[in-house]
């Protein structure tokens, strides 16, 4: 994942870079009119400051351009200015009073500049080069001969206040490159969790990250099956807890009602984790943080026994960062699985009803003809013939419902490569079964297809070409899909009877039947788009439109 860190990180410090680049512009130029108001008061050499002016405001200016306009170069630039920086404003302070000049005050913008790029350590090396170079500047002939004297309180007072300067922005320097550090990790660790394709491997994962990223021995996610009605507590991850162990006040309910990230170091003494619990687990630390999502609570994520020591305020920032993080991502995968549970359950409740109305149907007027044959079978043998016949061609019809509901229960899910020819498959059938001409028009390149969108796919024309074979009454159906890299569009049209829209879906909702209300909550439900445009004697055409 170091790749994306690396690039996140990289712009961070371009940015850091065009703000440090716009107040040295703005300090060159202030510096500039001090100077010439020095100039005409204390009468320094012109030439010396000038020229040192002139590098001054020529740096300035090139550092502004670089950061703007070659963001690629601006690394090697920090380097350059973190050098060369130190040398020029011993100069400028050596040329215009040495420890009377107001320009040692550069110093202070140069060793903020050095802690922001690299933090406290190098920040001392900065301090160290200003101090140094300030005092040679203070006590040389040069300076001696403008100031008349060294002012020690002065110089004491100028280099203590950069000596604590360089601690306060070298420590925050150090936080802000630690906090900016584990937000593109845990950036990284969403879009590496965002790939996967279940709930299950999400926590699975997560687990695992848990305990790489803060060096720990193990790591555990909870959660219950059912939260609406407090369900099993299920663990995952390396020697996880049983489902009853007693946690104490790190039971995944206390976590969650805690509201935030929590840590030990000494969880055998506190009394917060049970002493029988922490010595069959042979926890030393522990760290906990609850996955709170927008409108759900997803579970506790936990990290137990820091490897290379006790676990920090760092490493709970870290932990709680990662939560927040994965905490929706787990949840939309949740919510997914469930709808994809709901639409297999509509299917199976679609067929379930369509057995109830035409097969049983079927096998009560097999039942009825069989009666009718047995009483005719003696008195005239050749009615009871045709019955035996009529009731063959009703076990055929029934026989050939069977098979397509068979065929329909096969094809639940395609695969994409399998897409073009499941639908021509139900096609016929359905063309077969309503007596209508089916023409198919199908650009479907199954590398635009994903396996969800597949199934959607799939299951929206089916029961488009299934209602217009059952109530259409139409001797022409056109299908069309097409896929982009944009969208997929569906198209079903028939030339039959048509209906009012308004009506059908009216009672539709009244009685149940799912119909062309099932397809625009299917559709809703993938963010899609669902039209349908039909009146009485005018056919019915339907048109989707799916978001990649």
């Amino acid at each position: 994942m170091h790749v994306i860190q690396s690039r996140l990180l990289s712009d961070e410090a371009a940015t850091t870079e065009r703000m440090l680049a716009f107040v040295r512009a703005v300090l060159a130029f202030a510096t500039l009119i001090v100077a010439v108001k020095l100039y005409f008061e204390v009468q320094f050499e012109y030439r010396p400051m000038a020229l040192t002016l002139e590098l001054a405001l020529s740096y300035a200016l090139a550092m502004s351009l670089v950061t703007r306009h070659r963001p690629l170069a601006t690394r090697r630039a920090a380097i350059f200015s973190s050098i060369f920086e130190v040398a020029l404003i011993t100069v400028l302070v050596a040329s215009t009073g040495g420890s009377k000049s107001p320009f040692y005050l550069w110093y202070v913008f140069y060793i903020v500049s050095v802690s922001l790029r690299y933090g406290l350590q190098i920040s001392i090396v900065a301090l160290a080069a200003s101090i140094v170079s300030y005092t040679i500047v203070t006590t040389s002939a040069v300076s001696l001969s403008l100031a008349g004297e060294t002012f020690i309180p002065t110089f004491l007072g100028s280099t203590g206040f950069l000596f604590i300067l360089a601690l306060v922005f070298g420590h925050m320097s150090e936080k802000q490159k630690s906090y900016q550090a584990q937000l593109a990790v845990v950036n990284e660790l969403g879009i590496a969790l965002s790939s996967l394709s279940g709930s299950a491997e999400i926590e699975k994962e997560l687990a695992r990250q848990a305990a790489t990223l803060l060096q720990a021995e193990r790591g555990w996610f909870a959660s219950r099956r059912d939260r609406a009605s407090g369900g099993t507590l299920y663990w995952i991850g390396e020697d996880h807890p049983s489902g009853d162990a007693d946690l104490g006040e790190w039971a995944p309910d206390l976590v969650i009602g805690h509201g935030r990230a929590r840590i030990t170091n000494d969880a055998p003494r506190d009394g917060s984790l049970p002493s029988d619990f922490a010595q069959s687990q042979r926890i030393r630390s522990i760290a906990a943080a609850p996955l709170l999502a927008p409108e759900a609570v997803v579970g506790v994520l936990y990290a137990v026994n820091r490897n290379t020591g006790p676990f920090s305020a760092s490493d709970l920032r870290l932990l709680d960062l990662i939560a927040s993080q994965a905490a929706p991502l787990l949840e939309n995968a949740r919510l997914a699985e469930r709808l994809r549970e709901t639409a297999a359950s509509e299917e199976r409740l679609r067929i379930a009803r369509d057995l109830h109305d035409n097969f049983l149907q079927t096998l009560a007027a097999i039942k009825l003809h069989l009666e009718r044959c047995s009483l005719l079978v003696d008195k005239n043998a050749d009615k009871a013939k045709a019955a035996i016949g009529r009731t063959q061609e009703i076990a055929a019809a029934g026989l050939s419902e069977v098979r397509s509901y068979l065929s329909e229960l096969r094809m639940v899910g395609p695969e994409p490569g399998q897409l073009r020819e499941a639908i021509r498959r139900f096609t016929a059938e359905a063309a077969a079964a309503g007596g209508f001409n089916a023409r198919l028009e199908l650009d479907l390149d199954p590398d635009l297809i994903s396996e969800s969108a597949c199934s959607a796919v799939f299951q929206i024309l089916r029961e488009l070409v299934n209602n217009a074979a059952k109530h259409a009454k139409a001797a022409n159906l056109d299908v069309s899909a097409h896929a982009s890299a944009e969208a997929l569009t569906l198209r079903v049209h028939d030339d039959g009877a048509g209906f009012d829209v308004e009506e059908a879906r009216s009672a539709a909702a009244a009685t149940g039947h799912l119909g062309l209300v099932g397809v625009e909550e299917r559709v809703n439900a993938l963010q899609g788009e669902v039209k349908v445009q039909s009146a009485p004697g005018t056919g019915t055409t339907v048109t989707v439109r799916l978001p990649r």
